[in-house]
Order: structure tokens, then C-alpha cells, then sequence
């Protein structure tokens, strides 16, 4: 199984992408993390420092290196297929998934977390809404371009893995 998995900031690619692979016994990987571990920086910290478009490159670096086995969940940076084209490399590696949540209960998730979000952190709550609003409008027609689309908007991570599991139509066979 190649299962990767693309969506907006907050949509909880992380997090069900890390309990989908133990659930599966895959390993797990995020470009974010995989980013991190080789600069030695945060994300925030590689934004502030270099700025966005150099971001955008390393993120393309690190999808054109990765190195990854038969069997995998890979989730991405909610900017990552984005730019570049990289929604087309990665329906190229795998089976992608966006995870599409309402941008309302997007908006209140990240509003306790903006500070951890480089693309939030100078932005008051009203500039925030205004913001994603945009750049929700602007992603979506991207994330549509993945193989697959699970609305979870109303679901909890548990909720999301049981209804990938169930529906074999989003998930990819095992190579016979």
C-alpha cells in the first residue's frame, strides 16, 4: 500500500496519517518532519529565516529524494502539492487522499494553534479568517486533482481510519 495523504493546514494529515500506518503496519512518514530532522529547524523556523519560496523548493527536494519502501503512508504539507506540480509527482508515488475539512472547523482549529503555523503567525484572528478563506479557495482546486476525496469534516481521527479500512475503493491492494 502507497497511501498519501494531501488536504489543508489542520485537516489532520499528521495525525491520522501516523495511527493509519500502525493500524496497517506500514511505516509512516511526513515531509515536514522528514524537512525538520535534515535543516535542523522547525518549519516556522526555515519560514522566517529563508521565506516561503525557498520553503516551497526544499519541499520539492524533498519529494524528488524520498527514498521510501513497497509499502508506506506519507503525509504532506498542506502547501506541498501546491506548488511546483507536486500534486501530479505524488499521484505518481502513490494512492493520494485529501482529507477535505469544512473551512469553518479548519478556521477553529487553528485559531489555538496560529502560532505554529508559519503562513498565521502575524495574522489577528479576523485577518486569519479572511486569510484561509483565499487560500482555501486557491488550494482546493489542487487538492481535487488526488485520486481520492474523504470529506472529514465531521469525523474524529478513529472515525477517518475505520472509514478508509472499510472502503477498500480509497485505499490501494496490496501488489499480488
Amino acid at each position: 500500500m502507497k497511501i498519501i495523504l494531501v488536504g489543508f493546514m489542520a485537516c489532520g494529515k499528521s495525525l491520522i496519517g501516523r495511527q493509519l500506518s500502525k493500524k496497517i503496519g506500514v511505516p509512516f512518514y511526513d515531509t515536514d518532519e522528514i524537512i525538520e530532522k535534515k535543516l535542523g529547524k522547525t518549519v516556522n523556523e526555515i519560514f522566517i529565516a529563508f521565506g516561503e519560496n525557498h520553503f516551497r523548493e526544499i519541499e520539492k527536494q524533498c519529494i524528488e529524494n524520498l527514498k521510501l519502501p513497497e509499502n508506506f503512508v506519507l503525509s504532506v504539507g498542506g502547501g506541498l502539492p501546491c506548488f511546483n506540480n507536486l500534486i501530479y509527482e505524488l499521484n505518481n508515488l502513490g494512492s493520494t487522499i485529501f482529507l477535505k475539512v469544512d473551512l469553518e472547523e479548519i478556521y477553529q482549529r487553528l485559531l489555538s494553534s496560529k502560532n505554529n503555523r508559519p503562513l498565521l503567525i502575524n495574522l489577528d484572528d479576523k485577518d486569519i479568517r479572511s486569510y484561509l478563506q483565499e487560500l482555501y479557495a486557491q488550494r482546493l482546486n489542487i487538492y481535487s486533482n488526488a485520486q481520492f476525496t474523504l470529506d472529514v469534516t465531521h469525523m474524529n481521527v478513529n472515525q477517518t481510519i475505520e472509514h478508509l479500512l472499510n472502503n477498500v475503493n480509497l485505499l490501494p491492494q496490496k501488489d499480488q
